[in-house]
């Protein structure tokens, strides 16, 4: 993903995760990089099929997640 932003969109890549093995470890990872950086919240992106789990996982770590 960082390669396709930077080269399809000129978009620079601040964080990557890439230790996640699943929805809850990309939450707690995710937050963990994000909010000392001081982001709050994030736009959400995921099948409908996943949004209500992940936006559940994403708000509990304290992130204000927006599908």
């Amino acid at each position: 993903m960082q390669a396709s932003l930077a080269r399809d969109y000129g978009v620079n890549v601040h964080w990557i995760g890439n230790q996640a093995g699943d929805t809850f470890q990309n939450a707690y990872f995710s937050s963990r990089i994000l909010r000392p950086a001081g982001v709050k919240s994030i736009l959400l992106v995921t099948s409908s099929t996943h949004m209500w789990r992940a936006s559940h996982e994403f708000t509990a770590t304290g992130l204000e997640a927006t599908p």
